[in-house]
């Protein structure tokens, strides 16, 4: 049975800590991770997230075995083996919902690890649970958008 801690449990661990240096990573400790782990490749894994948002038994993260900060740090090797990883998680949810998102840090405080990883969580993914996310994260989002009376500004680039 996997153990679940709240993300509060995660914030007493930080501590006064805003972000995790690179070897104080959690993501680097396999050892610690193992039960976690639900898939392994040669450049990935695919865990549990011990300190999933909202209480989600059903939020998982994509890591990089190799500790990488951005994106355009993997290899060709590393790039080819996210289809795998991608077909692995399909099946997890099998039918069920889910939404994804990736973690990448570039002078932000909105993330505590600098270790590049995707999330995915089983849920649907709608406005107002995104919104109270995102301003979890520190993201400065003041109102709600009503698109029925056009608060979306399309820009045109047409020059005539």
């Amino acid at each position: 049975m996997v153990q679940f801690g709240t993300r509060q449990d995660y914030y007493n661990f930080l501590g006064d800590r805003k972000l995790l240096e690179t070897h104080e990573c959690p993501f680097c400790d396999l050892e610690g991770n193992k039960n976690h782990i639900i898939w392994e490749w040669e450049h990935w894994i695919i865990l549990y997230n011990k300190y999933p948002y909202t209480g989600n038994d059903q939020h998982i993260m994509a890591v990089p075995r190799v500790h990488k900060e951005f994106f355009t740090e993997f290899t060709k090797e590393e790039v080819t083996e996210l289809t795998q990883v991608h077909e692995e998680v399909k099946k997890f949810f099998w039918e069920k919902p889910y939404f994804s998102f990736c973690r990448e840090t570039h002078g932000t405080i909105t993330k505590s690890i600098k270790h590049y990883h995707m999330q995915f969580i089983g849920a649907e993914l709608q406005g107002k649970y995104l919104r109270k996310m995102l301003q979890n994260q520190g993201f400065p989002i003041e109102q709600e958008l009503d698109i029925s009376k056009s608060d979306i500004i399309i820009h045109n680039n047409d020059n005539n």
